[in-house]
């Protein structure tokens, strides 16, 4: 099968796609910016203008953010889940990128920074539930990774980093974290667990495998819960 590469994101200069994707995007919003402009000069110009034009004109500005709002959750139920992946995603992104919370990066890297944390303070906590379950269904120690968790989820400047990491530490009886340099400079950090026994090659594919069995056991579940929300809705 020969593809096409005009059509294949993978070939060509960087530059030139994204001019090519972004023209008909920005075409279409001009268009659209442009149907808005007319109508509102027409509704604005409905007779008597002193009054029903004034009066059309103040509800087409206070009914347009409520169509939006409902579009964008119309779109959310359409498409899925897609629209708030790609927001989580573009928050995450940011937060890789910009997120620092240190001079000279403190202006520009607070918000992604701090916005990360309130977008993963619900899945840090979910995921680290889920890392210990699936722990138990490994084998592991599931009771040392709860003590681990419930003493160590704080040990680190992030709200979110320590919940998993403190699980995987007590599932695999080891300790993580600790002290790191960044751009030159020392931070002092807590541990992370308890150092039970040495860290061995070994533990990056175990912590690969604790990893894919939290991520299947989440799938499982999102797959429960819209199957129950299916029968629910159409009893």
């Amino acid at each position: 099968m020969i593809l096409d590469k005009r059509a294949d994101l993978r070939h060509g200069d960087v530059k030139k796609l994204l001019f090519s994707l972004s023209v008909p995007t920005i075409t279409s919003q001009i268009v659209n910016m442009l149907y808005n402009l007319v109508d509102r000069v027409f509704i604005g110009h409905m007779q008597p203008a002193e009054t029903v034009g004034k009066l059309a004109l103040t509800g087409v500005g206070v009914c347009l953010p409520i169509i939006m709002v409902i579009s964008a959750f119309a779109s959310l139920m359409a498409i899925g889940g897609a629209p708030l992946g790609f927001f989580y995603k573009a928050v995450n992104t940011m937060d890789s990128m910009l997120g620092y919370v240190e001079p000279p990066y403190k202006n520009i890297g607070l918000v992604p920074a701090k916005a990360d944390d309130v977008v993963n303070y619900i899945p840090a906590r979910l995921s680290a539930l889920l890392m210990l379950a699936a722990g138990g269904l490994m084998g592991l120690d599931t009771a040392a990774g709860w003590r681990i968790f419930r003493r160590d989820r704080r040990k680190h400047a992030s709200p979110n980093s320590a919940q998993t990491e403190s699980v995987c530490a007590g599932l695999l009886g080891l300790r993580l974290a600790g002290d790191a340099w960044y751009h030159g400079v020392l931070h002092k950090k807590e541990y992370i667990g308890d150092a039970l026994r040495q860290i061995e090659h070994e533990d990056i594919p175990r912590a690969c495998r604790l990893m894919t069995a939290a991520a299947i056991l989440a799938l499982l579940a999102c797959a429960g819960v819209k199957a129950l929300c299916i029968f629910l809705c159409n009893r």
